[in-house]
């Protein structure tokens, strides 16, 4: 593959299962979205010492171009 390991591994993935590696990427985008509330949330259960509940936002999906 050429690549470092890394970016062979999601090369890999990608190709192996999209719809998967799809997953993936909408997980990662919507914890990078929403870093700074689940660390607040993350530090809130630290701190109570129980689960929370917290609230985060889910982008809208972009409009086809046309």
């Amino acid at each position: 593959m050429g690549e470092d390991r890394w970016n062979a591994g999601v090369t890999m993935m990608q190709i192996a299962d999209p719809g998967r590696w799809r997953g993936v990427v909408d997980a990662w985008q919507l914890a990078r979205d929403n870093a700074e509330a689940i660390g607040q949330c993350a530090e809130a259960a630290r701190t109570a010492g129980v689960d929370q509940q917290c609230t985060i936002t889910v982008k809208a999906p972009a409009a086809p171009a046309q």
